[in-house]
């Protein structure tokens, strides 16, 4: 499998709107390319873009057609990650909903990670999927709620776990 080029790369970049990441990836030097097998991903190649000038471990998420002719950046671009589940129905109609939402759009900067308890939710109706889920990143939990519709605009929204009543 190839990998992306520098102008693909820039160009997702761009498109996702975020001016650090655009900082970060000026030259083709200041980075490089990892694949990440994805098994359950049938019709998007996936890759991890690591920055090599920063003074910490630092990278982001890039989903690709098959022939990675263009891309989209996942890490925290929230209708990114859904326009990829959308076009990935076995995952979006399947149990491993949450894990594989939460490794495709999570800071990559911190560790973190879904937790068991409370068991995370998924809920489909009319053609809207809802996620509901804790995470532990840097030491707090967190609960996440995940909007995913079929057309339209997704959210995600991220509270402290303690302050909705889930136990820290």
């Amino acid at each position: 499998m190839s990998v992306p080029t520098h102008t693909l790369v820039t160009d997702a970049v761009e498109r996702s709107g975020d001016r650090q990441l655009a900082m970060l990836v000026d030259g083709p030097d200041s980075y490089v390319v990892r694949t990440i097998a994805a098994d359950d991903i049938e019709h998007h190649a996936i890759f991890e873009i690591l920055f090599t000038l920063t003074d910490h471990p630092m990278s982001f998420l890039i989903a690709t057609d098959p022939a990675v002719t263009q891309g989209n950046v996942l890490s925290g671009q929230v209708d990114a990650t859904c326009a990829l589940l959308r076009r990935e129905p076995q995952i979006l109609g399947g149990d491993r909903l949450v894990g594989r939402f939460h490794e495709l759009f999570r800071p990559r900067a911190v560790h973190s990670r879904v937790l068991p308890a409370p068991a995370p939710s998924i809920a489909r109706q009319a053609g809207t999927v809802n996620l509901s889920y804790t995470v532990f990143i840097e030491g707090e939990r967190e609960h996440w709620s995940v909007v995913l519709p079929a057309v339209g605009k997704a959210s995600v929204r991220m509270d402290m776990a303690g302050e909705l009543g889930v136990p820290r």
